[in-house]
């Protein structure tokens, strides 16, 4: 059903955000980023329409996704 969708989606989050900049922002900063990098994406791969995928489940994975590269895991498994 979602043909690899979370893994572009992945792959594109991870290509896109220069992690050394993501880590002098503000936690005000980086929910815009993480709001931005959804819109992009949505954009991009049309996940609706081609995955069945909503904005907000988008929006989580690509929160998710950054917290993983930041942090090592999603922040609510690393707080």
């Amino acid at each position: 059903m979602y043909d690899g969708f979370f893994t572009k989606l992945h792959d594109y989050v991870a290509a896109n955000v220069n992690l050394k900049t993501y880590h002098t922002m503000t936690e005000d900063k980086r929910e815009k980023l993480k709001t931005r990098m959804t819109i992009l994406a949505c954009k991009e791969f049309a996940p609706k329409k081609n995955y069945g995928v909503s904005r907000d489940e988008v929006r989580q994975f690509v929160s998710d996704t950054l917290d993983t590269l930041y942090w090592g895991a999603p922040r609510g498994e690393v707080d």
